[in-house]
C-alpha cells in the first residue's frame, strides 16, 4: 500500500499489478480446477475469496482510470492508487463457484496512527466467513464481518 509510484515487470502500475493482474492470473491458471471441480460434483462449494479493502473508497472519481494503468501512476496519489486497485473483483467465469470480495478485518479510520487495531485472530474473521458461509452471494463486496452494500460509490 502507497507504493512510490512505479511499474511492475509487465508494465502495470505497481498497485493494480500486484493487487489485481497478480490475482487475475492465479485465478486464470486455477480455473481448469475450478471448472472441473464445480462441473463434476454437484455438492462442490468452489470460491475465490479477493481481499480487499475499504480504502478502495480513496479511488479517483470515476473509478479505475484505465488509461493511467500502463504508467507509474504518478496522477492521482498513492492512496487513490491502491484504492482504484482495490476496486478490481475476483475474475470468474459463470459455473465456476462463488466469487467475492472481502473487506479486511481491523483497519483503524483515516487519519488514524495505528493501521491495523486487531490481531491476526480477528483479522481475518472477514475472509473466513467469505470463505464459509452459506449466505455468501457470488459478486458482492463484504465488509467484517459479512456485511454487504457498503461497497464504495463512483
Amino acid at each position: 500500500m502507497s507504493y512510490t509510484p512505479g511499474m511492475t515487470e509487465d508494465s502495470f502500475e505497481v498497485h493494480f499489478g500486484i493487487n489485481y493482474v497478480g490475482h487475475a492470473l492465479l485465478t486464470k491458471l486455477l480455473l481448469p480446477t475450478l471448472l472441473n471441480t464445480a462441473q463434476t460434483d454437484p455438492d462442490s462449494d468452489v470460491r475465490i475469496i479477493f481481499v480487499s479493502s475499504a480504502v478502495h473508497k480513496q479511488a479517483p472519481v470515476g473509478g479505475i482510470q484505465f488509461d493511467n494503468l500502463k504508467s507509474k501512476g504518478i496522477n492521482p496519489d498513492a492512496m487513490a492508487r491502491y484504492g482504484q486497485s482495490k476496486l478490481t473483483g475476483p475474475p470468474l467465469r459463470e459455473g465456476a463457484g462463488t466469487a467475492v470480495s472481502a473487506g479486511e478485518s481491523g483497519l483503524s479510520t483515516p487519519g488514524s496512527r495505528r493501521l491495523f487495531m486487531s490481531g491476526v485472530e480477528d483479522g481475518v474473521k472477514n475472509q473466513l466467513w467469505a470463505a464459509t458461509s452459506d449466505a455468501v452471494i457470488s459478486g458482492k463486496y463484504y465488509e467484517p464481518i459479512g456485511v454487504s452494500g457498503k461497497a464504495g460509490k463512483l
